[in-house]
């Protein structure tokens, strides 16, 4: 298959455009990971566990979470790529 110039330039800007698109949505995955981390006293590894596991961790006060209130007793759950 041979392209013409104009076809070969315009396949050229649709493969660039996917690629930024694809490094926009990995970045922006990347960030909300490392937040929730932060967040929920968790590890990434922890975010990338098996379907269906279950994670138990011990609440702290980490740098950079966000101020959510907490009352004497709370518990949190994270859902992460339709995994609980």
């Amino acid at each position: 298959m041979q392209l013409t110039k104009p076809e070969l330039v315009d396949l050229l800007i649709r493969m660039e455009q996917y690629i930024a698109y694809q490094n926009h949505y990995w970045l922006k995955r990347e960030f909300v990971k490392t937040q929730l981390e932060i967040d929920l006293e968790c590890s990434i590894d922890d975010l990338n566990a098996e379907k269906d596991s279950i994670i138990f961790v011990e609440a702290k006060e980490n740098p950079g979470r966000r101020p959510f209130p907490r009352k004497a007793h709370f518990s949190k759950l994270c859902l992460w790529e339709n995994q609980l």
